[in-house]
């Protein structure tokens, strides 16, 4: 089932066909020493926080305390601020990234990997801002879904808001169809003023 509205990912007006690709993009925007808000494609520092204390407020309503917590493209821990207690593991693509969040959070696990290599489930996973960029999102979304026993925080650049052809947007129809069919038994949707929809997608029923 295709869920993404284009069939491409551009990062600064280059094509990304493979991770080096992607890696090498967002290597040149550390590399320029830019605000962190701007590496991670933000207009402004107050949209940048803005938008992470907002995931914030949605974590603390779902994650319980001694929860386990997978965050899949972790950057430079930009996310952990406002979690909830939690036991957290995060995992990216880029080195680069995942020094600084170790040098950051040294009490907190980072690896430097690919979802397809993580093996170990946790309650819950979060892929926050990252979608956009993947290559593969039907796969990478799949395979987090495995991982979850709980469920999945996600959020998507929408199509209905977002009608540029050179962003990763999704047709949220197809999402709801498209995590159905993978077993969710309860789908939150949360809009936000901005080109992003969160999904909370649990794999338990509220009635259990």
């Amino acid at each position: 089932m295709k869920i993404r509205q284009n069939n491409q990912v551009v990062i600064d007006g280059d094509l990304i066909d493979n991770l080096d690709d992607a890696r090498r993009a967002y290597r040149r925007r550390l590399a320029a020493n830019d605000p962190e808000y701007k590496v991670f494609f933000y207009s402004s520092e107050a949209l940048y926080s803005g938008r992470l204390a907002y995931n914030g407020k949605l974590l603390h309503t779902i994650i319980a305390p001694g929860d386990t917590v997978l965050d899949v493209g972790c950057g430079t821990g930009n996310l952990i601020p406002s979690l909830p207690p939690c036991h957290y593991r995060g995992i990216d693509m880029l080195a680069d990234f995942i020094d600084i969040a170790r040098e950051r959070y040294p009490d907190l696990r980072f690896d430097c990997t690919q979802i397809d290599d993580v093996e170990t489930t946790c309650d819950w996973v979060l892929m926050v801002g990252i979608t956009g960029a993947l290559l593969h999102p039907e796969k990478i979304i799949e395979k987090a879904w495995s991982l979850a026993d709980k469920g999945l925080l996600i959020d998507f650049i929408d199509a209905r808001k977002d009608k540029k052809d050179d962003r990763g947007t999704y047709q949220m129809g197809a999402l709801t169809d498209f995590f159905l069919d993978l077993g969710a038994q309860r789908i939150e949707t949360h809009q936000t003023r901005q080109y992003w929809t969160i999904l909370v997608v649990h794999k338990r029923s509220l009635w259990l």
